[in-house]
Parts: C-alpha cells; structure tokens; sequence
C-alpha cells in the first residue's frame, strides 16, 4: 500500500481483474483440454475398429482359402 487511496483502490482493482481473468483463463484451458481428450478418444476408437475389421476381413479370406 502506498498511502494514495485512490491509487491502492486502482491496485486492488486491477488485481482483483486479472485474478479474474486468470480463472475464467483456467477454465477455458480445462474445457480445452477435455475436448482433446474427448476428440482423442473418438479417434482411439476409430483406428480400433479399423483394426478389428482388418482382422475379421483377414480371418473372412483365410476361411475362404
């Protein structure tokens, strides 16, 4: 504090803006992050269905033969 009112008043304000600024910051990094996981999931289990259906193509053609 410096003894200016006014001006430890513009301190606390300015403060208490970017403590703000810094949550809403943290949950939007936190909202980013389970998007990704959500979206790396969706593609996990894309290349493993793929997967299983090489393998039961591949079993398919191996009975055929």
């Amino acid at each position: 504090a410096t003894g200016n009112l006014a001006f430890d008043a513009y301190v606390e304000e300015t403060l208490a803006r970017i403590a703000q600024q810094r949550q809403a910051l943290a949950e939007e990094e936190a909202a980013f992050g389970a998007f990704l996981e959500a979206q790396k999931l969706i593609r996990d289990r894309s290349e493993f269905e793929l997967f299983l259906a090489s393998r039961r193509e591949a079993a398919a053609v191996e009975m055929q033969t």
